[in-house]
């Protein structure tokens, strides 16, 4: 009695781990299991250089926005504050000015005050003449300022450089390019010097 008791329960078990009915497992589908997630659902992060819309005529972006100045497309260019999108084809883009902004001598810290470039698009569309700044790091405006040249077909206006055809970087790199004008800086800062010595 007691064998065929202990047979009889091993083979209920067998037939449970083997999913013969009454203990027919039911099946797991992959999908109800893991969901397939949609690449298109998915937020893209937005792409570009950091920077701050500060000031301009564009009503639809508040001042001191900061956001992304997107320049990958070579026909517009694209500011992304948040979910919003302004763009700007280049075509329309009539002048190009760029300065640097100081932070006050008063508040200054070291690693926290920056210097900033702010770049100044003076552009065309259906209510006339308007204008955007956009305020970014130094290293971002290295990368920006010859796109924006390159794509508008612009020479950007710099404060506080006498040449036009020079580029702004001849002011902190010196280059096989721009050799002749540090040579020529150079000898006439000797001069000075040596006329300052004589009196």
């Amino acid at each position: 009695m007691t064998r065929q008791l202990v047979l009889g329960l091993i083979l209920v078990t067998s037939a449970a781990q083997a999913g013969i009915w009454p203990f027919k497992k039911e099946k797991v589908h992959k999908s109800a299991a893991s969901p397939a997630v949609d690449s298109k659902a998915v937020a893209q992060p937005a792409q570009g250089f950091d920077s701050v819309y500060t000031q301009g005529t564009v009503a639809m972006i508040p001042q001191l926005t900061p956001g992304k100045l997107d320049l990958s497309d070579r026909q517009t260019l694209r500011f992304q504050f948040g979910k919003p999108v302004w763009s700007l084809p280049y075509k329309k883009i009539s002048s190009i000015e760029v300065y640097d902004k100081f932070p006050p001598e008063l508040f200054k810290m070291p690693f926290v005050h920056k210097k900033k470039r702010v770049f100044t698009l003076h552009f065309e569309s259906e209510r006339g003449k308007q204008r955007v700044e956009f305020e970014m790091g130094l290293e971002a405006a290295a990368s920006v300022l010859p796109l924006l040249e390159e794509r508008s077909g612009r020479v950007a206006f710099v404060e506080g450089q006498k040449d036009a055809e020079s580029a702004w970087t001849d002011r902190y790199w010196k280059t096989a390019a721009n050799a002749h004008k540090w040579e020529e800086a150079a000898s006439g800062n000797a001069k000075v010097m040596t006329a300052s010595k004589e009196e």
